[in-house]
């Protein structure tokens, strides 16, 4: 009987280690995502904890830069 519990257990634990490894894989997908992801000013700026005007005069101050502009001149900035 005691041989059978560890073997239930030991299947148990590789499951779990498989589901954990699965899971692993999906954070890391989803973490990329988000990396490349690009916001505009406002929710950058709220993430960040300042105004939308303060990241303006940081990049033009260089001390921070957006990462682009759409066709329009709106500035893009990365999550990451």
């Amino acid at each position: 009987m005691l041989s059978h519990n560890r073997a239930r257990q030991r299947s148990e634990n590789l499951s779990n280690l498989a589901k954990e490894e699965r899971e692993l894989k999906q954070f890391s997908s989803v973490k990329k995502r988000i990396e490349r992801m690009q916001v505009r000013i406002g929710i950058a700026a709220e993430l960040q904890g300042v105004s939308p005007s303060t990241l303006r005069r940081w990049e033009k101050e260089e001390k921070i830069q957006s990462v682009e502009r759409t066709v329009g001149g709106h500035r893009r900035y990365k999550l990451a």
